[in-house]
């Protein structure tokens, strides 16, 4: 393999047989024997001293040969010798740096040492780009002494600088012999080599693999995806079998080189390598991801980087990866050749070492890096268990879950997934439901812990809720609590693991009257049925809608459900639950992509179940959505779609024969001749027109399904009667792509997943758009930005937000999570009927729902403006960040300002058509003081403000 821009690195390598082959160090400091001399530096190289405090010099010995001379007269200036170029050289290279040095009198200053160190960059020129340092830090010797160091870098580099120095002391240092040798790494695997390979989905189960990446080319990632994390370890707990030296006859020694396939994230976080719970290297990931302004502007890919190395003889080990900041791992592995570098996964391949993964066959862990509980409020704990899914005969001994808690904490109940403590599912449970006690009471360092046993039938990855309070007598914001937990089972028992409770201010709110705010997306039963006091304790959550995964038609207690339907509604509550769509895919329902094949994931391409747009009422894929449609809505409840089958599908799809027929007839009913839809995308460039035809055909293929799905809705709303309240009648949703970079027009949508919001506001009540943000607070603006859009295409209020409160399995970084509250004020200005977080059991982590809650409470007194107001733009700004967004009522304007990218203290000034007779801050009431037509605030108090103004005489309302 070739790397652009190298210099003669590689023609040092010898092309030998792989079990003889041998590569050959390149130096790369030139003159440095310092016979050129350019001035009073040598040649190739510079120095750096103030000529006052520090000298610098070449030197000769008695036998003629030269050395540089550094002298620094006090403690506290330093002098160094540099020498700096372009050099590229390939990850996995091995980077030797040596040399000779003597020093005198030397006195060292605080931070003082004599020390040589050489600093590579992996991109030239881009100070945000990981960096890679050698370093020898050198004891003082009045005699010539040889130091030598060695390591391998972990990415493609493209620099070198080399600063050989005295640092911070007083005294003389002499330098000569300096040697910066690399050797490149081999993609040759040595004959006598093994490899331990892994993907990192089966060394941490506790998280769905991500499979993201996959349009982007087939082998994206390795395995089932990468695993996402966010500020959290990665612990692998193996055994290497035990080699015996023929010689010895004793176990042989090996060295393990790590290979690690990461994400290029932007921001180029740093992973802590550790072996055996000691630091063995960290690494600054290599940032690939593309960038526009700071922002992220593409998607990047998976590297390998080199973890480092060990020795062992064998025998059990354990390595982690900690990740500070974001990390999303494909896999890695292990190998006893000490110069291979990996190209992609050919290593899968290579002969494979001996090893065992040490696991027990479950174990728990606890859901989220950062839990918290209030004290009016019973939120729930989450966990998850690791392992092969299994049910455990009711005749014998169930999983224990054991967990103890400060005795601060108060348990409220438990739930999980499948069961709970009076309703199951009986084909993972049978019998048995959710039961737990107090076990006893301990001390531990002086704090009194209660432990308690959960008795567990079904083991999964899913859910397991623990649900308590702070005792309020005992609470205090920012204090922590503590839970040790481990399950055990079949004989074997978990190493006990701690978790931190943080005490979380949460005051409760009542809900909105006419906006409805809630979580979507979770089992019913598992979250709704289980709460404690569920109803008030969501209403005190601001939370007034209940959106769930749930099929009132499969259900085997429907008297239940349509009790809780009914309390629900007496209540407040709006309901709804989702609607599975396109099952019972069969070969002939399957898409056609451009090239002729089969699409979809049974195919082998993309990561869904894709079908052909010429699907009708009676293929199975439309027909049994038709059906449960139809039934779920005979229960009186709000229904939605989770419509994620186009997503992003662009040109890859539908060219089935049956697709292309009623393309044709959809053509003729305009006069227009027809053209094969494979030749409209590979000419659309050429012929503009007709692509948008292609385009709107598609759309109208989807729209004809909605329509389908309305009248089926209707049908079963029929049998309805009397089961809802007048004002709740139910609507039916779907929840689409929409909102973010690929969607800057309201058309891109229709290109991008064949969805025209016209023709989906036709059939369904409420659009809800994906507005999810992974990036930082900045991206605050995504919800509000596509709600504005897409009202001012539709001249009407009909799109809605799906905010992301957390995947399953994953968490927005505490120090984003404010970002919901400003996503809410966003929201809450574009006038929306309702906001849901996805996903749903997210949103009652206690960091995800505090800012929540507290946006609710600001917001509140002001929902007449989010109902009735008008959206307001008469008004100018003297900062390019603020960003500012009204709603007028009469005399009135509730002003949200925000600061998402700049110093919070800078000051700005907003000024109005009209002179502003008051300004109050709405969360606190606070008076503003104002000049004329003018506003003048900052955003230290917080990032995201809203202001109520009020003027003489009625603003101008007019939309534009």
């Amino acid at each position: 393999m070739k790397y652009p821009g190298q210099r003669n690195i590689l023609s040092a390598v010898l092309c030998l047989p792989i079990a003889a082959a041998s590569l050959f160090a390149e130096e790369i400091l030139p003159n440095r024997d310092f016979a050129l001399m350019s001035g009073k530096a040598p040649t190739g190289w510079e120095f750096r001293c103030d000529g006052k405090n520090t000298s610098c010099s070449i030197e000769s010995d008695n036998d003629g040969a030269k050395f540089a001379k550094i002298v620094s007269e006090r403690k506290d200036v330093n002098g160094l010798l540099i020498h700096r170029t372009d050099y590229k050289f390939p990850k996995g290279s091995r980077l030797s740096l040596s040399g000779e040095y003597k020093t005198a009198d030397i006195e060292l200053g605080q931070g003082g040492k004599v020390f040589v160190s050489t600093m590579h960059r992996s991109v030239k020129g881009n100070d945000k780009q990981p960096v890679f340092w050698l370093n020898a830090e050198l004891e003082p010797t009045d005699e010539w002494k040889t130091f030598s160091v060695s390591k391998r870098v972990p990415y493609d580099i493209e620099t070198v600088s080399l600063h050989a120095c005295i640092w911070q002391a007083k005294g003389t240092v002499c330098y000569r012999n300096l040697s910066l040798q690399v050797t490149p790494p081999s993609h040759e695997f040595s004959q006598d080599c093994e490899v331990i390979w892994r993907e990192i989905e089966d060394i941490y189960p506790f998280t769905s693999p991500t499979n993201w990446g996959y349009d982007i080319e087939p082998d994206y990632f390795s395995g089932r995806g990468g695993i996402a994390l966010d500020d959290k370890r990665i612990d692998w707990n193996f055994q290497i079998a035990e080699v015996t030296d023929p010689v010895t006859l004793f176990s042989k020694e090996r060295t393990w080189h790590l290979w690690l396939r990461i994400y290029g994230y932007m921001e180029s976080p740093r992973i802590f390598i550790e072996y055996n719970g000691k630091h063995l290297n960290h690494i600054d990931t290599p940032a690939n991801e593309k960038v526009s302004q700071g922002k992220y502007a593409g998607p990047g890919k998976y590297v390998w980087v080199y973890g480092g190395n060990f020795t062992t003889k064998g025998g059990a080990q354990m390595l982690s990866i900690v990740a500070k900041g974001r990390l999303c791992a494909d896999c890695l592995f292990l190998t006893d050749d000490a110069q291979y570098a990996p190209v992609k996964f050919e290593a899968k391949d290579f002969p494979q070492a001996k090893a065992l993964d040490v696991r027990n066959k479950h174990i728990i862990k606890c859901e989220y890096e950062h839990e918290g509980m209030t004290d009016r409020i019973p939120l729930p704990i989450s966990f998850r268990i690791a392992g092969e899914r299994m049910s455990i005969p009711n005749d014998q001994e169930p999983g224990i879950f054991h967990f103890s808690l400060t005795d601060d904490i108060i348990v409220d109940g438990m739930s999980s997934h499948w069961a709970g403590t009076d309703w199951n599912s009986k084909s993972k449970w049978g019998e048995k439901f959710l039961t737990y006690k107090k076990t006893g009471e301990r001390v531990v360092n002086g704090r009194k812990f209660n432990d308690y046993e959960a008795y567990l039938y079904f083991l999964s990855g899913n859910q397991y809720l623990v649900f308590g309070h702070i005792a309020p007598e005992r609470f205090k914001a920012g204090a922590k609590s503590l839970c040790e937990y481990w399950l055990e089972h079949d004989g074997e028992k978990q190493r006990p693991e701690i978790m931190e409770i943080t005490h979380t201010a949460i005051e409760p709110v009542r809900p909105f009257k006419k906006i409805f705010v809630g979580p979507s997306y979770v089992p019913l039963k598992m979250m709704y049925y289980s709460y404690p006091d569920c109803f008030n304790s969501l209403n005190a959550c601001g939370f007034n809608y209940m959106g769930s995964w749930y099929g009132p038609a499969a259900d085997d207690d429907p008297d239940r459900f349509s009790k809780f339907r009914d309390e629900a509604y007496a209540k407040g509550f709006l309901i709804a639950a989702v609607v599975t769509q396109y099952t019972g895919i069969e070969k002939e329902h399957i898409a056609v992509g451009i090239d002729g094949k089969p699409y979809g994931s049974a195919s082998g391409q993309g990561t869904h179940g894709v079908v052909s747009l010429a699907l009708d009422k009676d293929d199975e894929p439309i027909a049994g959505t038709l059906h449960r449609t139809r039934e779920a809505a005979k229960y009186g409840i709000s229904l939605e779609y989770d419509d994620e089958m186009t997503n992003m599908l662009e040109d890859k799809a539908d060219y089935a024969p049956k697709t292309k027929a009623l393309f044709r007839e959809y053509l003729a009913k305009k006069n227009i001749e027809y053209m094969a839809p494979e030749e409209i995308v590979r000419t659309k460039a050429a012929n503009p027109s007709l692509y948008n035809e292609w385009v709107d055909f598609k759309c109208s293929r989807i729209g004809y399904w909605y329509s389908l799905y309305r009248q089926a809705f209707e049908e079963g709303l029929v049998e309805a009667e009397g089961k809802y309240p007048a004002d709740r009648k139910p609507m039916l949703l779907t929840c689409v792509q929409g909102a973010g970079k690929d969607f800057q027009k309201p058309e891109d949508i229709k290109i991008k997943g064949f969805l025209d919001y016209k023709l989906l506001s036709k059939y369904c009540d409420l659009i809800q758009i994906m507005s999810y943000t992974y990036g930082g607070v900045d991206e605050c603006v995504k919800p509000g930005d596509a709600l504005e859009m897409y009202a001012k295409y539709l001249g009407r209020d009909v799109t809605v937000p799906i905010l992301l409160a957390g995947g399953y399995g994953t968490e927005t970084r505490l120090d984003r999570k404010v970002m919901l509250k400003y996503q809410m004020f966003e929201s809450l200005m574009q006038k929306p009927k309702m906001i849901v977080f996805y996903a749903g059991a997210t949103i009652f982590n206690a960091p995800t729902l505090a800012p929540v809650v507290e946006a609710i409470r600001i917001a509140l007194p002001y929902e007449e403006f989010f109902t009735d107001g008008v959206r307001f733009y008469d008004f100018e700004k003297n900062a390019p960040f603020l960003r500012l967004k009204a709603l007028s009522l009469g005399k009135r304007v509730l002003l949200y300002a925000a600061n998402y990218t700049d110093n919070p203290a800078k000051q700005v000034t907003v000024t109005f058509p009209q002179t502003i007779l008051s300004a109050i801050e709405c969360d606190g009431g606070k008076k503003l003081s104002t000049s004329g037509k003018e506003i003048t605030f900052d955003f230290q108090k917080d990032r995201g403000q809203l202001f109520l103004l009020e003027f003489p005489s009625p603003v101008n309302e007019g939309i534009q």
